[in-house]
C-alpha cells in the first residue's frame, strides 16, 4: 500500500536538509527522501524501518509478503555497492538474516549501524 502526505513544508525540508548536513552527510537517506517527495504529494510505497531483528515481526505485520529488505546507513549512498537490497524475502527468518548479513557486509567496509526498510 502506498501512502501520500499532500502538504509540502518547506521548512521540515530545510530541517531534513540541515539534520543531514550536521551529521556529515552530503544525501539524504531513502526514508527521508520519501518523506520529502510525499511532502509535494506524490504518492511513495509504504516502509517500515527497523532498527533491530526484534522489530521483523511488528514491521512485517504491517505489510504483504514478499518482502524487500534495504539497507539505510549514514555511510552507505548506494545500496548495491554493498549488496544493500533483497527482495522476494518471504519469511520473517529470512528477513532477518538478511539484516545480519547487510549489516555485517557495511561493517567490513567501516561502515557505521545499519537500518533496514522491509
Amino acid at each position: 500500500m502506498a501512502t501520500a502526505v499532500p502538504v509540502h513544508d518547506a521548512a521540515r525540508f530545510a530541517e531534513m536538509v540541515s539534520a543531514a548536513r550536521a551529521s556529515g552527510r552530503r544525501a539524504l537517506d531513502e526514508p527521508s527522501c520519501k518523506r520529502l517527495i510525499a511532502s509535494f504529494g506524490v504518492t511513495v510505497p509504504h516502509g517500515v524501518v527497523v532498527r533491530s531483528a526484534d522489530d521483523v515481526p511488528r514491521a512485517a505485520a504491517t505489510l504483504h509478503a514478499p518482502w524487500v529488505v534495504k539497507v539505510v546507513s549514514p555511510d552507505v549512498v548506494h545500496k548495491t555497492d554493498v549488496g544493500g537490497v533483497r527482495a522476494n524475502l518471504t519469511d520473517e527468518r529470512d528477513v532477518v538474516a538478511t539484516m545480519n548479513d547487510m549489516n555485517e557486509r557495511v561493517r567490513l567496509r567501516g561502515g557505521r549501524a545499519c537500518l533496514f526498510t522491509p
